[in-house]
């Protein structure tokens, strides 16, 4: 769905989606990973170059790879419309903040990802239809505090899956998430922006 609702240059976005009838999104590591290059590609108005290419290069950062070297993102984009702050992805459904970098330009990043994605799966998975439910939820964020509880609430999802409930387990060992990148290392490089805390709204 592209949304009617303004959303001006500089506000950030938390957007969610479903699978169609709730049906699971992801069935591999590699459905994930693909997911996840669909989503960095889909921040640029031009193909990337070097860096996050490939669904192989996102299946490397999963599994505790790092990219060589840094991504010159002048030489390498013609345009970067929106920007990438958190993300979780589940079985059934997906979490993402971002900032928009153009006004509206959020409901683009949207359709890219979902079209880049759906085209993959249903070509991997010998399948036809639709993938998504057609309207996706964006819900602007309207202050500091409203920020830092968007990401929290982001990156607790993985609690709803029953073998994550487990104390013994740290939210941040969940790897289709951005918590890791927060707690740990940002795999993702310039291609994810880490929110400081101490941001001022």
């Amino acid at each position: 769905m592209i949304n009617n609702r303004k959303i001006d240059i500089g506000q950030y976005v938390h957007i969610t989606n479903r699978g169609v009838l709730q049906r699971d999104m992801f069935h591999s590591q590699y459905d994930f990973a693909r997911f996840l290059s669909s989503m960095f590609l889909s921040q640029y108005g031009n193909k990337l170059k070097n860096g996050i290419t490939s669904s192989r290069t996102a299946l490397n950062l999963l599994n505790g790879y790092e990219l060589a070297g840094k991504v010159d993102l002048m030489d390498d984009f013609l345009l970067q419309s929106v920007e990438i702050n958190a993300f979780c992805l589940m079985d059934t459904h997906f979490h993402i903040l971002l900032r928009n970098l153009i006004e509206n330009e959020a409901s683009i990043f949207m359709k890219r990802l979902k079209s880049s994605y759906a085209l993959y799966y249903n070509n991997m998975h010998k399948i036809v239809g639709h993938k998504f439910d057609s309207r996706f939820k964006s819900k602007v964020i309207n202050s500091q505090q409203h920020l830092l509880n968007t990401i929290n609430y982001i990156h607790r999802n993985p609690l709803d899956i029953p073998e994550w409930q487990d104390k013994t387990k740290n939210l941040y060992e969940y790897p289709y998430s951005s918590m890791y990148d927060y707690e740990v290392n940002n795999r993702w490089q310039e291609h994810l922006i880490i929110i400081d805390k101490k941001i001022i709204f």
